[in-house]
């Protein structure tokens, strides 16, 4: 992935599409794309084989929408990443079948929700996020998070397995927020 990443950046660089400057950016920017395809292609059909294809598609979009604002756990490698996802993913999908009335879902929802809210956003070396930065970007957690919760809970009328899965995903950004919190991943 690293590697593969390094030639299009410097394929970018001889052809005078970004310069000198921007190379670091670049390289970082398709590594991180390259590795939310291949992750995205890796985790679905996992889950699918857990929940079916609109459970795993419901966790993964709800997961990355939340977690793209609010940070948490990174691993040190992109393969850590990939094999740390499909762990939190199995894992908590795992749980789906205990979560089988909607004020369990809710509830849950509810917690992880204000436990997000506290913990986020999170800051890594790679981020480098400012004071000010981190106060520009509590506005749009604040949304994503009453986002998540109205999916959610319109889900819970018309769709309870659908809200489960959106709820174990709120509750998976928040335990990598807890873990990032206290030192645990690339910091």
């Amino acid at each position: 992935m690293d590697s593969l990443a390094e030639q299009v950046t410097q394929y970018m660089l001889v052809r005078n599409l970004i310069s000198k400057n921007q190379t670091e950016w670049c390289h970082y920017m398709l590594v991180h794309r390259l590795m939310s395809i291949l992750s995205f292609c890796i985790l679905v059909p996992v889950g699918a084989l857990l929940v079916g294809w609109l459970g795993s598609i419901s966790f993964i979009a709800s997961f990355r929408f939340l977690r793209a604002r609010t940070g948490g756990y990174h691993a040190k490698t992109p393969s850590g990443c990939l094999l740390a996802s499909l762990v939190v993913q199995s894992g908590f999908l795992l749980f789906l079948p205990t979560l089988n009335s909607p004020g369990i879902v809710l509830l849950l929802l509810l917690v992880a929700e204000t436990s997000i809210l506290f913990l986020a956003p999170a800051n890594n070396c790679e981020l480098h996020l400012s004071i000010a930065e981190c106060k520009a970007i509590r506005p749009r957690i604040l949304i994503r998070v009453g986002l998540t919760i109205v999916c959610s809970a319109v889900c819970t009328l018309f769709a309870l397995p659908l809200a489960g899965c959106i709820a174990l995903s709120v509750v998976a950004v928040a335990l990598l927020l807890v873990l990032a919190q206290s030192g645990y991943g690339t910091q």
